[in-house]
């Protein structure tokens, strides 16, 4: 018999400590970026004048294959005239062209096995800073557990299906009679999920605060801080891969929720966004209560083991 008390948690992330390949992504130096017509490196950020399209292009060694996504980040700190705008090519393959000041994360897969080049079109007066290239499936996926000590949960069991609506001729029901296929949108539509859990004075109840309240950075033991990267955009429902999320700041989770017993039961959340200023920590005479409510964009799965994965807690 399996007993609620025999439960466990993971949220995971999606590549924890992925290396950065890129060199002087910060611009602290002017130096590792051969720079083209227009562009100059100074005072930590990369500038292209509002002149003639030029690039800025740093060689680099990526694996072509179309299974190996990277990660791009990188940061627009000025927009003095937007012009034809300012888009990175990663072995050739273009990413999204931006107009605005902003923090912008591409998915990119490259088409050849050299060469990161930000182009600044016509007219464009930019700068860029902290870029960073990450290959997805570089990193280590780290997960933060939380067991069933004073601790609920509330999730679906799995995706609603499409609904069927009958088709009748002119409302009456003969032999021609048949049931036609609603919209996708039950099989897209975020679900509910939810949980809370006691917290204690240790590094786990930091991080899974952390996590929920949307920081995009853990401090480490090292002294420094590492980035935590977002599942949204690398799932799929029914064979199709899932958009990532038009804000870039927002950030979702895998989670897991398996329950100990002869035979062991659980399921797998995709893509779980919680909603920033909709978690809660209550206090109360026993401590305190962290309370979790997030949206499934993602599918949900039966699980009898946990994914592998590296405790946060090793890292942290």
């Amino acid at each position: 018999m399996l007993e609620g008390k025999d439960g466990e948690l993971r949220i995971y992330e999606y590549g924890l400590v992925a290396s950065d390949i890129i060199t002087n992504g910060g611009f602290s130096a002017d130096s590792d970026w051969t720079k083209g017509t227009d562009w100059t490196i100074s005072n930590g950020a990369a500038r292209h004048g509002s002149g003639v399209t030029g690039i800025l292009t740093q060689n680099l060694t990526l694996d072509v294959d179309v299974s190996e996504k990277y990660k791009v980040e990188y940061t627009i700190s000025a927009v003095t005239a937007a012009g034809g705008g300012v888009n990175i090519f990663l072995g050739g393959e273009a990413g999204t062209t931006r107009t605005a000041p902003g923090t912008y994360t591409e998915r990119i897969i490259p088409r050849f096995s050299s060469a990161v080049t930000i182009q600044g079109g016509a007219s464009t007066d930019v700068s860029i800073d902290n870029v960073i290239i990450i290959k997805n499936d570089s990193g280590t996926t780290y997960y933060l557990e939380a067991l069933f000590c004073e601790m609920d949960f509330s999730g679906p069991m799995s995706r609603p299906r499409t609904e069927e609506r009958i088709i009748m001729d002119r409302g009456n029901f003969d032999t021609n009679a048949h049931y036609a296929e609603g919209p996708d949108d039950p099989r897209y539509t975020p679900i509910p999920l939810s949980f809370s859990c006691r917290l204690s004075d240790t590094v786990d109840s930091r991080a899974i605060s952390d996590w929920l309240s949307g920081v995009t950075r853990l401090s480490n033991i090292a002294g420094g801080t590492t980035i935590i990267y977002s599942f949204d955009g690398t799932t799929t429902i029914d064979g199709n891969t899932l958009p990532a999320f038009a804000d870039t700041a927002k950030s979702s989770f895998r989670i897991e929720m398996k329950w100990d017993g002869t035979n062991d039961l659980g399921y797998r959340f995709e893509e779980v966004h919680f909603p920033y200023g909709e978690q809660s920590i209550t206090e109360s005479a026993d401590g305190l209560i962290l309370s979790g409510s997030g949206q499934i964009y993602g599918d949900v799965t039966r699980i009898t083991a946990f994914l592998s994965g590296t405790s946060v807690l090793a890292f942290s």
